[in-house]
């Protein structure tokens, strides 16, 4: 397992991403910087990826078998309409006090054993991998603020304009 930040899927230097099962992406932020979405593509879903570290020839590293990105942000990164690569949750709960995310780490682990046990078993026969992936709204807002803002502009436009008007619709 290893961490990283926004700023390392911006570095040139990308080798430290890669050969691990998971990688958890902190406080994404990278909504800014398309070359960024279009590199995480191949990192999401290629067993392998180029990468680069300091004196050394670009070269193909293994890539995560899953990550994981967290963010304080509405608009963290962009995804086009139809990529199957994310799942995109929003949590709106308080933040809790330190005792009860001590108490959940340490708990969970203990359960950790009985969470694998219960995976092989787990009956996964009606997936299907060629349905369309579900949705979040969470995910709907991201892929609405990924398009270019002159067509957002335009949108809100037209909708403001016929907004009341039935026989525009």
């Amino acid at each position: 397992v290893r961490r990283a930040e926004s700023e390392d899927l911006t570095s040139t230097w990308t080798e430290r991403l890669g050969n691990c099962q998971v990688l958890a992406i902190e406080e994404l932020d990278t909504s800014e910087r398309l070359e960024v979405y279009n590199r995480l593509k191949t990192w999401i879903s290629e067993e392998t990826a180029k990468a680069e570290e300091k004196y050394l020839p670009r070269h193909d590293i293994r890539t995560p078998r899953m990550m994981f990105a967290f963010s304080n942000y509405a608009f963290p990164t962009r995804i086009q309409d139809g990529d199957r690569r994310w799942f995109v949750t929003q949590s709106d709960k308080e933040r809790r006090e330190p005792a009860y995310y001590e108490r959940l780490f340490n708990e969970g682990l203990d359960e950790s054993g009985r969470f694998l046990n219960m995976l092989p078993r787990r009956d996964i026969s009606h997936f299907d991998p060629s349905a369309a992936p579900s949705v979040t709204e969470s995910k709907r807002s991201i892929i609405a603020n990924s398009r270019p803002m002159l067509t957002q502009e335009l949108e809100a436009m037209i909708v403001a304009t016929n907004d009341g008007d039935e026989a525009t619709r």
